[in-house]
């Protein structure tokens, strides 16, 4: 594919990035060695059961060494988030030009850079060894990450250029992702019981994902649309 100039090769990073962390943090599920927070005893990772930020750690909660999966872990989520800043870094330049969305589109751009460092640290700091420094970064991705996507929601309604079908997806995941925010910080729903890690877990998987595949839409209908005009 010829890249005609830096917005193309920006979405096509992040369509790039979000297909390699989809990838490479399925195969560090299968080399987690084992444990949850309710059976420190089982060999193996379940989807339902292991948070995502499980794969990171050093040693598994089973307390077997966990490397092959950390790297894993660490190169999808570090080139995930740096893929994510340059998109918002390009959105900016797209979204600066119309009069209406010029202050939101700057909002866009320090907020999405801020929740992607965050991000980004987060998946430098295995949960295991900086347990609440790691659950702090993750709370700041996404309070900053959540109001990102609602701006871009509301810049998408004012760019004629834009489709509103894409705003209605960022509008659907920040209704996930909002939820999952205040779940997290005002119920502090704990991990002691089976059914409480299953929805903790079932809520963070199902928010990340919807977050993974809205942008994932987004990367490519950006492309699409760049061509075009």
């Amino acid at each position: 594919m010829k890249i005609h100039n830096w917005h193309e090769l920006s979405f096509l990073l992040v369509i790039t990035g979000i297909i390699q962390y989809l990838i490479l943090t399925t195969i560090a599920m299968f080399f987690y060695t084992g444990g949850n927070s309710v059976n420190p005893n089982t060999q193996t990772y379940s989807f339902f059961i292991n948070f995502i930020s499980d794969l990171g750690r050093i040693k598994s909660i089973s307390g077997k060494s966990n490397i092959i999966s950390l790297i894993l872990y660490t190169i999808a989520g570090l080139f995930f988030s740096i893929s994510l800043i340059l998109f918002v870094i390009t959105l900016r330049d797209i979204l600066k030009d119309e009069p209406k969305i010029k202050t939101i589109s700057n909002f866009i751009m320090i907020l999405g850079i801020i929740s992607g460092i965050f991000m980004l640290v987060g998946y430098l700091t295995p949960w295991d060894i900086y347990g609440s420094f790691h659950v702090l970064c993750g709370l700041i991705f996404t309070a900053t990450g959540v109001v990102t996507i609602l701006l871009y929601a509301i810049a998408i309604i004012f760019k004629e250029q834009y489709s509103n079908r894409m705003a209605l997806i960022l509008l659907v995941v920040f209704c996930f992702t909002f939820i999952n925010l205040l779940i997290i910080t005002f119920l502090k729903y704990s991990a002691n019981s089976l059914e409480s890690l299953v929805f903790q877990v079932t809520l963070q998987k199902f928010t990340m994902y919807s977050f993974i595949i809205c942008f994932l839409i987004q990367g490519f209908y950006l492309l699409k649309l760049e061509k075009i005009y």
